[in-house]
């Protein structure tokens, strides 16, 4: 992950692009299949939204 979006205390620093989503996306699909577990963010849109929801949680 770019430092840019490194977590800081458990909350994203900002919501990554489309583009950076991806990236990470693809990053998670390898490391989670290598594990056998579940991909419940497996594209650009669900990476962003699963951001979004981490950032508003921690803005409440």
């Amino acid at each position: 992950m770019s430092p840019g979006l490194r977590f800081v205390k458990r909350k994203p620093p900002r919501l990554p692009t489309l583009v950076e989503a991806q990236v990470v996306a693809v990053a998670r699909a390898g490391i989670l299949r290598r594990h056998g577990l579940d991909n419940r963010f497996p594209d650009a849109v669900s990476v962003r939204r699963r951001f979004a929801g981490l950032i508003d949680a921690h803005a409440a």
